[in-house]
C-alpha cells in the first residue's frame, strides 16, 4: 500500500460538528479521488461524545476503517 495523502483531523470536543456531518463531507470528497490516502481523527481527552460520534460513523461507511485506541 502506498499512502499518498495523509489527513490528521483534530477532534477535541466536536462531537456536535461530527454528528452534523463534517466527517461525511470530507468522505464525500475523498471518494472521488484515484489515490490512496488515510484519515486520522485524534481525540485528545474529550469529555463529551467525540470518540462515540466517530465510532458511529466508523460503522456507517463501507471503506476499510481501523479504530485504534489506548
Amino acid at each position: 500500500m502506498n499512502i499518498k495523502l495523509s489527513i490528521i483531523v483534530p477532534a477535541f470536543n466536536e462531537a456536535k460538528n461530527i454528528k452534523n456531518g463534517v466527517l461525511n463531507e470530507m468522505s464525500d470528497y475523498l471518494e472521488g479521488v484515484d489515490y490512496i490516502y488515510e484519515v486520522i481523527v485524534v481525540d485528545d481527552g474529550s469529555i463529551d461524545k467525540t470518540t462515540e460520534e466517530v465510532g458511529k460513523f466508523i460503522k456507517g461507511i463501507s471503506r476499510g476503517c481501523a479504530p485504534f485506541s489506548w
